[in-house]
């Protein structure tokens, strides 16, 4: 749902001038889309599907709305959603590792979203993985130690100037009396 809406909002533009409400329509629109996609309208055929498609949406209008916020604040000259590297027709080359006995190691894969940002008139690029359910935070003696580089290969399959990574954990915030469903609740955890 959230690579279908940022698709339909390319234009950079619409990012700075879509409401909260409209951003919702938008949300559930595409749902309702991708829902009928599924053939046999799997998210309509009980009460029950019908109550998981509303949770559905009203989590990802969230996740949309921190979308639209992360971008009105970030200086962002051009997104890219879903890009692929190392795949035959593509902008992006392969990640090339060389290995000791002289041969190579060629990576493939898809980056969730690149932000290209303006930073004093430069370009910079930020990398942005999303992820769902229960992940870890990013520690930079990760991958000063070889461990979790899967960023950092992104970041160099893209070969600008880093503005950082950065993962955007997409989850169902709790509903209590003390918290509530924003924005903020979504903030970008990474490394600059």
């Amino acid at each position: 749902c959230l690579m279908e809406f940022s698709r339909t909002m390319e234009d950079t533009k619409s990012w700075y001038g879509i409401s909260d409400e409209q951003c919702e329509i938008l949300v559930r629109k595409v749902l309702r889309e991708l829902a009928g996609e599924t053939g046999e309208n799997v998210f309509h055929s009980s009460a029950e599907a019908e109550f998981r498609l509303e949770r559905i949406a009203d989590i990802c209008s969230g996740v949309a709305r921190a979308l639209v916020q992360q971008v009105r604040k970030g200086n962002i000259i051009r997104m890219r959603f879903e890009e692929p590297f190392g795949y035959p027709g593509g902008i992006l080359p392969p990640v090339e590792i060389p290995l000791q006995n002289g041969k190579k190691v060629y990576l493939k894969g898809i980056i969730d979203r690149i932000d290209v940002l303006d930073v004093g008139g430069d370009e910079a690029v930020r990398i942005v993985d999303y992820k769902t359910g229960k992940s870890s935070n990013i520690d930079i003696e990760y991958f000063r130690s070889g461990y979790k580089l899967q960023l950092m290969v992104y970041m160099n399959a893209v070969n600008a100037r880093p503005a950082g990574v950065f993962h955007f954990r997409i989850r169902d915030l709790e509903h209590n009396a003390d918290t509530t469903n924003t924005p903020d609740s979504y903030k970008l955890e990474g490394i600059i």
